[in-house]
């Protein structure tokens, strides 16, 4: 018994020990499972900074941009050339009094002397610029720029400033600043709505903080701190451990602007990982130690809905990188991604109406009635007009980056555009008619004026192209041209355009020592149809014929109604040896052929043709007419439906 009993005992304690064997390897696991959880935390964190940042970047530059474009809308009002100090105070004040990010305007001579500020009364003294170094490096590039933090000269309050030159025939002749105090920009870190224990910076090119989510008044001019600084230094952008100003440890990332120069941080305390780890550890070995394969299950579960999360918030930050403004995160899994998801959508809202705003503040330009083009010095579209879009077709987004020759019909050859560009280079505006293309294929007449920006070198920059729609005067001029030049009812040319060719086609004949051949063309029987079936058929039946005429002749030969049933037939290019007969014999055939009338009556006619040659029966039009006139009587003596040749009389 005591064996039995022994053993039992035994058992009992193997158990135990098969027990605890079996905790050791899930000890492990979770042991292995929260240094991964650390980790895998720690590199969604930073991602979710880094993304972070480069949002806030990317919101900072669109700012920038918006008042970068209302600044060079400013600086190309005629005001400013000459210079009509106070109306141009009244449009900055204007300008101003709707803008969200500017609080000043100054406009500053190349010497650095402030000449009007919108900050102090018109004609107050002012003091020279706080940027001197931008100000020379806006006169010598000719380009817009943005400072770094400087103290305001009038004010002594910390700005930045961005700087548009203000071109006069193409020189830089003054400065317009439009001054922006960090706390406006703060206003873009503290929209982010930031996680507690989260903090977002604004530095400038030198590492010298602009503005803060929090605390930014303490800390604004200051520099960053040193290890940061000097990973900056070494990439455009991060993630390092480092510690905030306020001496917190913290895991920080950061994006370097293209645009600007400057640099979005955005860190988060270490405290706020080692406490979700703490917590995580805590809450996990509960679990083992009670509900261990309830915990498994639930570990999985979590682990699929964060990693389902996380994928679905990654393609909707992928997006958004990629420039979807419309990218939003679907706010599901565990608490912390929903609140990420949300987090991120807000931001992307704030994106949406960041772009809504600049789209507003760029209203001057939208709204003009003409249709602008403005492109780079190599052509290249940059921005176009809402009233471009309505007279093209095309969408902003389709012709961004691509050359203006897309709108090119075809109808006007190399030369013209070789002539446009030379007038271009050598006074910088071109005004004139083209005829261009929509996207649809449709063709519009529009009356052009194009200007060429030149920088401070007197190099282009940059092409500005306004266009009008003039399609309805170009074909009413079209068609009144059409009616002095063509025979209403055949749409033949008239005597007019008859006698033009006539001439042009004797000066040719001149120079390349060629034959022309003038036919006087009279119908028979035309009156007796007039007379029986009336004026319609009359009419229907001078269409006819005159329909039969052109597709009788060669594409180089004119067919002219005179006015009755009287045509003249304008023959070029005559071969001497064998002139014009066979064309004239095809010309009677097809005369001959029955007419059938809408009334259904079949009706015939058939022609005299007289004829008169350039150079042997005369030189002169007038002469040739009446000699081709003449010709055509004896044809209609020798019995009609014949043609007959000048011939001198005896």
């Amino acid at each position: 018994m005591r064996n039995l009993a022994y053993r039992r005992g035994s058992g009992g304690i193997g158990i135990v020990w098969l027990f605890a064997l079996s905790l050791l390897p899930a000890v492990l696991a979770g042991a292995y499972l929260v240094h991964d959880a650390y980790r895998t935390e720690r590199t969604r964190l930073e991602l979710q900074a880094l993304q972070t940042a480069r949002q806030l970047s990317q919101t900072v530059d669109t700012a920038l941009a918006e008042a970068r474009g209302r600044l060079l809308v400013l600086a190309a009002l005629p005001q400013l050339r000459p210079l009509q100090a106070a109306a141009f105070y009244q449009q900055a004040k204007a300008v101003l009094a709707h803008d969200q990010l500017a609080e000043a305007i100054v406009l500053i001579d190349g010497s650095g002397q402030q000449l009007l500020n919108t900050m102090r009364p018109l004609g107050a003294p002012l003091p020279k610029t706080g940027h001197q170094e931008l100000l020379e490096r806006t006169f010598r590039t000719g380009q817009p720029a943005v400072s770094d933090l400087y103290v305001g000269g009038s004010s002594r309050r910390h700005f930045v400033a961005i700087e548009a030159p203000v071109l006069d025939q193409g020189r830089v002749s003054l400065a317009l600043d439009m001054g922006i105090p960090p706390e406006r920009l703060g206003r873009i870190l503290q929209a982010a709505r930031l996680p507690d224990g989260w903090v977002a910076a604004l530095l400038d090119s030198r590492g010298i903080i602009i503005s803060r989510s929090v605390n930014a008044a303490r800390f604004a001019g200051q520099p960053g701190t040193a290890d940061l600084l000097a990973h900056m230094g070494g990439h455009a952008e991060g993630t390092l451990a480092s510690h905030t100003l306020e001496g917190e440890p913290s895991f920080v990332a950061h994006t370097r602007s293209d645009a600007s120069g400057w640099s979005v941080l955005v860190g988060m305390r270490r405290s706020i990982l080692e406490q979700h780890m703490l917590d995580t550890l805590t809450l996990n070995s509960a679990l083992m130690a009670t509900f261990f394969a309830s915990g498994m299950a639930l570990a999985l579960l979590f682990t699929i809905q964060l990693r389902a999360a996380l994928r679905q918030l990654g393609a909707a930050m992928d997006a958004a990188a990629d420039g979807d403004a419309d990218a939003d995160a679907p706010p599901r899994g565990p608490r912390e991604t929903v609140r990420l998801a949300l987090q991120f959508n807000r931001m992307q809202l704030a994106r949406r109406k960041a772009e809504a705003q600049l789209r507003l503040a760029a209203s001057v330009f939208s709204a003009s009635g003409e249709a602008i083009i403005i492109a780079d010095r190599d052509a290249n579209i940059i921005d176009v007009n809402q009233a471009f879009v309505e007279l093209t077709g095309y969408r902003r987004d389709e012709v961004l980056g691509r050359n203006p020759r897309l709108l090119n019909s075809g109808r006007h050859d190399k030369a013209v555009f070789a002539a446009l560009f030379r007038t271009l280079d050598a006074s910088s505006h071109w005004h004139g008619e083209l005829c261009n293309r929509r996207k649809d294929g449709s063709e519009f007449v529009c009356l052009m004026t194009l200007n060429a920006v030149r920088n401070g070198d007197g190099r282009i920059s940059h092409y500005v192209a306004l266009m009008s729609d003039i399609s309805d005067h170009a074909a009413q001029k079209e068609h009144i041209e059409k009616l002095a030049y063509h025979d209403s009812l055949t749409h033949l040319p008239n005597r007019r355009l008859l006698a033009d060719r006539l001439q042009q086609a004797l000066l040719a004949a001149e120079r390349e020592h060629r034959q022309v051949e003038v036919c006087c063309l009279d119908l028979d029987g035309f009156k007796p149809i007039n007379d029986r079936h009336g004026h319609e058929a009359g009419d229907q039946v001078l269409r006819e014929v005159a329909a039969r005429l052109t597709g009788a002749l060669r594409p180089n030969d004119t067919a002219a109604r005179l006015g009755g049933d009287e045509f003249v037939l304008l023959l070029t290019n005559v071969d001497a040896s064998h002139g014009s007969d066979a064309i004239l014999e095809r010309v009677l055939l097809a005369l001959r052929a029955p007419i059938t009338l809408d009334s259904g009556a079949v009706v015939e006619v058939s022609a005299s043709i007289g004829v008169a040659s350039y150079p042997l029966h005369g030189r002169e039009p007038d002469l040739l007419l009446r000699r081709g006139d003449q010709a055509m009587y004896m044809a209609k003596q020798a019995g009609r439906n014949c043609l007959r040749h000048f011939q001198q009389p005896a």
